[in-house]
Protein backbone atom coordinates (compact mmCIF):
# COMPACT_ATOMS: atom_id res chain seq x y z
CA UNK A 1 0.00 0.00 0.00
CA UNK A 2 1.67 3.30 -1.13
CA UNK A 3 1.50 6.62 1.31
CA UNK A 4 -1.27 7.80 -0.72
CA UNK A 5 -3.51 4.87 -0.59
CA UNK A 6 -2.92 4.68 2.95
CA UNK A 7 -3.84 7.55 3.94
CA UNK A 8 -7.23 7.61 2.32
CA UNK A 9 -8.14 4.31 3.20
CA UNK A 10 -6.85 4.38 7.05
CA UNK A 11 -6.08 7.98 8.05
CA UNK A 12 -9.13 9.08 6.25
CA UNK A 13 -11.73 5.70 6.92
CA UNK A 14 -10.91 6.37 10.60
CA UNK A 15 -12.47 10.02 10.39
CA UNK A 16 -15.68 8.55 8.35
CA UNK A 17 -16.40 6.43 11.26
CA UNK A 18 -15.88 9.58 13.73
CA UNK A 19 -18.13 11.80 12.28
CA UNK A 20 -21.25 8.84 12.25
CA UNK A 21 -20.01 8.48 16.15
CA UNK A 22 -20.22 12.44 16.48
CA UNK A 23 -23.86 12.44 14.55
CA UNK A 24 -25.30 9.58 16.21
CA UNK A 25 -24.45 11.18 19.57
CA UNK A 26 -25.62 15.35 18.84
CA UNK A 27 -28.52 13.93 17.48
CA UNK A 28 -29.11 11.57 20.84
CA UNK A 29 -28.59 14.66 22.97
CA UNK A 30 -31.95 16.24 21.42
CA UNK A 31 -33.46 12.91 21.46
CA UNK A 32 -33.26 11.71 25.01
CA UNK A 33 -34.24 14.84 26.85
CA UNK A 34 -37.11 16.72 27.42
CA UNK A 35 -37.39 20.18 25.97
CA UNK A 36 -39.14 23.22 27.30
CA UNK A 37 -42.67 24.16 25.16
CA UNK A 38 -43.76 27.26 26.05
CA UNK A 39 -48.12 26.67 24.72
CA UNK A 40 -47.85 30.78 25.07
CA UNK A 41 -45.27 31.19 22.64
CA UNK A 42 -46.11 28.82 19.70
CA UNK A 43 -42.55 29.55 18.30
CA UNK A 44 -41.04 28.27 21.30
CA UNK A 45 -39.24 24.48 21.33
CA UNK A 46 -36.25 24.68 22.92
CA UNK A 47 -34.47 22.93 25.35
CA UNK A 48 -34.00 24.46 29.23
CA UNK A 49 -31.09 22.90 29.56
CA UNK A 50 -28.27 24.20 26.78
CA UNK A 51 -25.57 21.77 26.70
CA UNK A 52 -28.31 19.83 24.58
CA UNK A 53 -28.58 22.03 21.93
CA UNK A 54 -24.48 23.06 22.27
CA UNK A 55 -23.38 19.15 22.11
CA UNK A 56 -26.01 18.95 18.74
CA UNK A 57 -25.00 21.74 17.39
CA UNK A 58 -20.85 21.12 17.47
CA UNK A 59 -21.20 17.23 17.16
CA UNK A 60 -23.07 17.67 13.98
CA UNK A 61 -21.60 20.73 12.45
CA UNK A 62 -18.14 19.56 12.66
CA UNK A 63 -19.21 16.02 11.75
CA UNK A 64 -20.66 16.75 8.28
CA UNK A 65 -17.37 19.63 7.65
CA UNK A 66 -15.06 16.55 8.14
CA UNK A 67 -17.07 14.40 5.92
CA UNK A 68 -16.92 17.07 3.06
CA UNK A 69 -13.26 17.75 3.37
CA UNK A 70 -12.90 13.71 3.01
CA UNK A 71 -14.84 14.25 -0.08
CA UNK A 72 -12.72 17.25 -1.07
CA UNK A 73 -9.15 15.24 -0.71
CA UNK A 74 -10.46 12.68 -2.95
CA UNK A 75 -11.34 15.08 -5.74
CA UNK A 76 -7.92 17.17 -5.44
CA UNK A 77 -6.52 13.55 -5.83
CA UNK A 78 -8.10 13.29 -9.26
CA UNK A 79 -7.56 17.00 -10.26
CA UNK A 80 -4.69 17.23 -8.51
CA UNK A 81 -2.59 14.30 -8.10
CA UNK A 82 0.58 15.69 -8.00
CA UNK A 83 -0.06 18.35 -5.88
CA UNK A 84 -1.95 16.16 -3.28
CA UNK A 85 1.40 14.06 -3.46
CA UNK A 86 3.32 16.77 -2.39
CA UNK A 87 0.84 18.18 0.44
CA UNK A 88 0.40 14.93 2.17
CA UNK A 89 4.41 14.11 2.05
CA UNK A 90 7.11 16.43 1.51
CA UNK A 91 9.18 13.88 -0.99
CA UNK A 92 8.76 10.75 -2.34
CA UNK A 93 9.33 7.69 -0.45
CA UNK A 94 8.83 4.32 -1.17
CA UNK A 95 7.30 2.45 2.33
CA UNK A 96 8.58 -1.07 2.92
CA UNK A 97 6.20 -1.88 6.17
CA UNK A 98 3.53 -0.05 7.69
CA UNK A 99 5.37 0.45 10.36
CA UNK A 100 7.05 3.09 8.56
CA UNK A 101 3.76 5.35 7.57
CA UNK A 102 2.86 6.24 10.36
CA UNK A 103 5.93 9.04 10.73
CA UNK A 104 4.82 10.69 7.39
CA UNK A 105 1.38 11.68 8.71
CA UNK A 106 0.92 14.23 11.52
CA UNK A 107 -1.70 13.21 14.32
CA UNK A 108 -2.16 17.02 14.61
CA UNK A 109 -4.89 18.30 11.70
CA UNK A 110 -3.58 21.48 11.63
CA UNK A 111 -0.43 20.44 11.54
CA UNK A 112 -0.79 18.77 8.45
CA UNK A 113 -3.01 21.09 7.12
CA UNK A 114 -0.26 23.79 7.26
CA UNK A 115 2.74 21.82 5.79
CA UNK A 116 4.54 24.41 3.85
CA UNK A 117 5.84 21.96 1.27
CA UNK A 118 2.31 21.03 0.69
CA UNK A 119 0.07 23.08 1.14
CA UNK A 120 1.83 25.62 -1.00
CA UNK A 121 0.73 23.46 -4.06
CA UNK A 122 -2.89 24.25 -3.98
CA UNK A 123 -3.66 27.57 -4.51
CA UNK A 124 -5.30 30.31 -2.27
CA UNK A 125 -9.11 29.11 -2.09
CA UNK A 126 -8.17 25.32 -1.72
CA UNK A 127 -5.70 26.00 1.13
CA UNK A 128 -8.73 28.33 2.52
CA UNK A 129 -11.15 25.18 2.10
CA UNK A 130 -9.07 22.47 3.78
CA UNK A 131 -9.01 25.05 7.10
CA UNK A 132 -12.51 26.86 6.93
CA UNK A 133 -15.10 25.41 9.55
CA UNK A 134 -18.08 26.05 6.74
CA UNK A 135 -20.06 23.66 5.74
CA UNK A 136 -21.82 25.99 3.00
CA UNK A 137 -18.36 26.97 1.93
CA UNK A 138 -17.17 23.78 1.09
CA UNK A 139 -20.19 21.79 -0.73
CA UNK A 140 -19.85 25.00 -2.64
CA UNK A 141 -16.41 24.10 -3.41
CA UNK A 142 -17.30 20.49 -4.59
CA UNK A 143 -20.19 21.47 -6.64
CA UNK A 144 -17.56 23.94 -8.48
CA UNK A 145 -15.57 20.34 -8.78
CA UNK A 146 -17.99 18.15 -10.04
CA UNK A 147 -21.42 20.11 -10.31
CA UNK A 148 -23.30 16.58 -9.85
CA UNK A 149 -21.60 14.75 -7.23
CA UNK A 150 -23.92 16.25 -4.51
CA UNK A 151 -27.10 17.51 -4.96
CA UNK A 152 -28.27 19.12 -1.77
CA UNK A 153 -32.08 19.97 -1.14
CA UNK A 154 -33.30 23.62 -0.06
CA UNK A 155 -33.78 21.59 3.46
CA UNK A 156 -30.46 20.73 3.83
CA UNK A 157 -28.56 23.53 2.71
CA UNK A 158 -30.81 25.98 5.57
CA UNK A 159 -29.79 22.56 8.28
CA UNK A 160 -26.06 23.02 6.86
CA UNK A 161 -26.02 26.83 6.98
CA UNK A 162 -27.56 26.79 10.47
CA UNK A 163 -24.18 24.89 11.73
CA UNK A 164 -22.54 27.62 9.93
CA UNK A 165 -24.14 30.07 12.15
CA UNK A 166 -23.40 28.36 14.99
CA UNK A 167 -19.96 27.29 14.41
CA UNK A 168 -18.52 30.90 13.21
CA UNK A 169 -20.39 33.17 16.37
CA UNK A 170 -20.95 30.48 19.23
CA UNK A 171 -18.73 27.67 19.59
CA UNK A 172 -16.82 29.98 21.24
CA UNK A 173 -19.29 32.40 21.81
CA UNK A 174 -19.72 32.56 25.54
CA UNK A 175 -15.51 33.24 25.75
CA UNK A 176 -16.12 36.60 24.07
CA UNK A 177 -17.68 39.93 25.81
CA UNK A 178 -19.68 40.90 22.56
CA UNK A 179 -21.59 37.79 23.35
CA UNK A 180 -22.37 37.77 27.39
CA UNK A 181 -25.88 39.25 26.08
CA UNK A 182 -26.36 36.28 23.60
CA UNK A 183 -25.07 33.04 25.64
CA UNK A 184 -28.17 31.51 24.59
CA UNK A 185 -27.84 31.83 20.82
CA UNK A 186 -27.49 27.91 20.81
CA UNK A 187 -30.33 27.32 22.33
CA UNK A 188 -31.97 29.64 19.70
CA UNK A 189 -30.44 28.31 16.55
CA UNK A 190 -31.64 24.64 17.93
CA UNK A 191 -34.84 26.16 18.67
CA UNK A 192 -35.26 28.13 14.87
CA UNK A 193 -34.04 24.37 12.89
CA UNK A 194 -37.21 22.50 15.02
CA UNK A 195 -39.63 25.27 14.46
CA UNK A 196 -38.63 25.33 10.78
CA UNK A 197 -38.78 21.05 10.94
CA UNK A 198 -42.46 22.04 12.07
CA UNK A 199 -43.66 23.34 9.19
CA UNK A 200 -42.76 20.28 6.89
CA UNK A 201 -45.83 17.96 5.55
CA UNK A 202 -44.86 14.83 6.23
CA UNK A 203 -46.79 11.21 7.01
CA UNK A 204 -44.60 9.32 9.52
CA UNK A 205 -45.44 5.87 9.85
CA UNK A 206 -44.54 5.60 13.49
CA UNK A 207 -46.35 7.40 16.24
CA UNK A 208 -45.53 10.94 16.85
CA UNK A 209 -46.62 11.92 20.35
CA UNK A 210 -46.19 15.55 20.47
CA UNK A 211 -44.81 17.97 18.46
CA UNK A 212 -41.35 17.95 19.66
CA UNK A 213 -41.21 14.14 18.19
CA UNK A 214 -42.71 15.59 14.76
CA UNK A 215 -39.94 18.20 14.72
CA UNK A 216 -37.19 15.30 15.36
CA UNK A 217 -38.75 12.87 12.62
CA UNK A 218 -38.54 15.64 10.17
CA UNK A 219 -34.70 17.14 11.20
CA UNK A 220 -34.19 13.19 11.48
CA UNK A 221 -35.16 12.84 7.74
CA UNK A 222 -32.60 15.83 6.78
CA UNK A 223 -29.74 14.34 8.78
CA UNK A 224 -30.35 10.86 7.34
CA UNK A 225 -30.33 12.20 3.80
CA UNK A 226 -27.16 13.89 4.26
CA UNK A 227 -25.55 11.47 5.90
CA UNK A 228 -26.38 9.14 3.56
CA UNK A 229 -25.55 11.11 0.56
CA UNK A 230 -21.86 11.78 2.17
CA UNK A 231 -21.34 8.58 2.47
CA UNK A 232 -22.54 7.06 -0.55
CA UNK A 233 -20.31 9.83 -2.57
CA UNK A 234 -17.41 8.74 -0.59
CA UNK A 235 -17.80 4.93 -0.57
CA UNK A 236 -18.09 5.77 -4.98
CA UNK A 237 -14.94 7.55 -4.64
CA UNK A 238 -13.12 5.06 -2.52
CA UNK A 239 -14.36 2.80 -4.90
CA UNK A 240 -12.39 4.21 -7.80
CA UNK A 241 -9.09 3.89 -5.72
CA UNK A 242 -10.08 0.20 -5.11
CA UNK A 243 -9.36 0.81 -0.88
CA UNK A 244 -12.40 0.64 1.68
CA UNK A 245 -12.33 4.07 3.06
CA UNK A 246 -16.65 3.69 3.91
CA UNK A 247 -15.71 0.38 6.26
CA UNK A 248 -17.29 0.80 9.50
CA UNK A 249 -16.28 -0.76 12.76
CA UNK A 250 -19.16 -3.82 13.42
CA UNK A 251 -21.93 -2.42 15.73
CA UNK A 252 -21.02 0.89 15.81
CA UNK A 253 -23.68 3.95 16.28
CA UNK A 254 -21.72 4.78 12.72
CA UNK A 255 -22.97 2.01 11.60
CA UNK A 256 -26.58 2.76 12.48
CA UNK A 257 -25.96 6.42 11.01
CA UNK A 258 -24.84 5.22 7.71
CA UNK A 259 -26.30 2.28 6.89
CA UNK A 260 -29.95 3.46 8.13
CA UNK A 261 -32.64 2.12 6.05
CA UNK A 262 -35.72 4.05 7.40
CA UNK A 263 -36.51 7.34 6.75
CA UNK A 264 -35.51 9.23 9.21
CA UNK A 265 -32.24 9.70 11.96
CA UNK A 266 -35.49 9.36 14.47
CA UNK A 267 -36.69 6.22 13.53
CA UNK A 268 -33.36 4.81 15.30
CA UNK A 269 -34.36 6.14 18.82
CA UNK A 270 -37.76 5.32 18.17
CA UNK A 271 -36.94 1.94 17.48
CA UNK A 272 -35.07 2.01 20.99
CA UNK A 273 -37.73 3.16 22.97
CA UNK A 274 -39.83 0.50 21.31
CA UNK A 275 -37.62 -1.80 23.05
CA UNK A 276 -37.45 -0.13 26.49
CA UNK A 277 -41.51 -0.36 26.48
CA UNK A 278 -42.08 -3.72 25.45
CA UNK A 279 -39.27 -4.72 27.83
CA UNK A 280 -40.98 -2.83 30.45
CA UNK A 281 -44.61 -4.07 29.42
CA UNK A 282 -43.06 -7.87 29.30
CA UNK A 283 -42.00 -7.56 33.32
CA UNK A 284 -44.93 -5.52 34.16
CA UNK A 285 -47.81 -6.94 32.38
CA UNK A 286 -49.64 -8.81 35.40
CA UNK A 287 -49.31 -5.12 37.18
CA UNK A 288 -50.32 -3.00 34.50
CA UNK A 289 -53.34 -5.43 33.39
CA UNK A 290 -54.31 -5.32 37.26
CA UNK A 291 -54.69 -1.79 37.67
CA UNK A 292 -55.84 -0.72 34.31
CA UNK A 293 -58.57 -3.13 34.21
CA UNK A 294 -59.95 -2.05 37.28
CA UNK A 295 -60.16 1.71 36.09
CA UNK A 296 -61.19 0.93 32.14
CA UNK A 297 -62.70 -2.72 32.37
CA UNK A 298 -63.21 -2.22 28.51
CA UNK A 299 -59.78 -1.69 27.44
CA UNK A 300 -58.44 -4.26 25.75
CA UNK A 301 -54.78 -4.91 26.80
CA UNK A 302 -52.68 -6.82 24.21
CA UNK A 303 -50.41 -9.57 25.58
CA UNK A 304 -46.69 -8.96 25.54
CA UNK A 305 -44.46 -10.05 23.22
CA UNK A 306 -42.67 -13.19 23.10
CA UNK A 307 -38.81 -11.26 23.72
CA UNK A 308 -35.74 -13.50 24.20
CA UNK A 309 -33.73 -11.81 26.37
CA UNK A 310 -30.55 -13.27 25.33
CA UNK A 311 -28.77 -9.55 25.16
CA UNK A 312 -30.93 -7.93 28.17
CA UNK A 313 -27.97 -7.34 30.23
CA UNK A 314 -25.84 -5.19 27.86
CA UNK A 315 -29.19 -3.41 26.60
CA UNK A 316 -29.82 -2.68 30.38
CA UNK A 317 -26.40 -1.71 31.16
CA UNK A 318 -25.27 0.49 28.15
CA UNK A 319 -28.75 1.48 27.16
CA UNK A 320 -28.21 0.46 23.91
CA UNK A 321 -27.62 -3.25 22.65
CA UNK A 322 -28.73 -3.42 18.55
CA UNK A 323 -29.04 -6.90 18.52
CA UNK A 324 -31.77 -6.61 21.62
CA UNK A 325 -33.40 -3.96 19.69
CA UNK A 326 -33.22 -6.18 16.21
CA UNK A 327 -34.77 -9.41 18.22
CA UNK A 328 -37.90 -7.02 19.55
CA UNK A 329 -38.43 -5.62 15.86
CA UNK A 330 -38.14 -9.39 15.09
CA UNK A 331 -40.65 -9.92 17.19
CA UNK A 332 -43.05 -7.14 16.32
CA UNK A 333 -43.20 -8.43 12.31
CA UNK A 334 -43.72 -12.21 13.74
CA UNK A 335 -46.76 -10.99 15.72
CA UNK A 336 -47.58 -8.50 12.97
CA UNK A 337 -47.08 -11.89 10.00
CA UNK A 338 -50.73 -12.10 9.41
CA UNK A 339 -50.44 -8.49 7.20
CA UNK A 340 -48.91 -9.44 4.14
CA UNK A 341 -48.80 -5.85 3.41
CA UNK A 342 -45.77 -4.53 4.49
CA UNK A 343 -47.83 -1.27 4.78
CA UNK A 344 -50.35 -2.45 6.53
CA UNK A 345 -48.02 -4.04 8.78
CA UNK A 346 -46.06 -1.17 9.75
CA UNK A 347 -49.73 0.32 10.53
CA UNK A 348 -50.39 -2.74 13.10
CA UNK A 349 -47.22 -2.76 14.70
CA UNK A 350 -47.60 1.46 14.88
CA UNK A 351 -50.93 1.07 16.35
CA UNK A 352 -49.90 -1.29 19.41
CA UNK A 353 -47.03 0.79 20.35
CA UNK A 354 -49.91 3.86 20.86
CA UNK A 355 -51.76 1.33 22.92
CA UNK A 356 -48.63 0.10 24.75
CA UNK A 357 -47.32 3.84 25.05
CA UNK A 358 -50.82 4.87 26.52
CA UNK A 359 -50.77 1.83 29.04
CA UNK A 360 -47.66 2.48 30.93
CA UNK A 361 -48.74 6.47 30.86
CA UNK A 362 -51.67 5.61 32.42
CA UNK A 363 -50.21 3.01 34.47
CA UNK A 364 -47.94 5.48 36.03
CA UNK A 365 -50.76 7.85 36.29
CA UNK A 366 -52.81 5.56 38.70
CA UNK A 367 -50.13 4.32 40.47
CA UNK A 368 -49.06 8.08 41.94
Amino acid sequence: MTPIEYFFNIYLGREVGVCGELIYKGFGSIENNEPVIEKQKEKNLTYLNEAYAFSFLVNNSVAFERLEKIIVLFLLRKTKPREIEKFLISQPIKIESTDDIDDLFSDDDDALYSNTDGSASFNKKEREILTTHSNTAITNFIQKIDSHILDLTKNEKKLLSCFDEFYKSFRYGRFHPKNIDSYNKDSAILNDILVYCLKINTHPTIPIYDRKEHALYNLGICINNLSHKYYTVIAELASEMNIFTYELHDASDAQLVFWNNECSLHDIFFQNRIAREELFYYFSYDEIKKIIKKIFPEWEIPLPLGLILDNVVDFLTYGNNQSFVDSVNESLEDWAEACKDSAASKQKIKKREEEIHALISHFQELRE
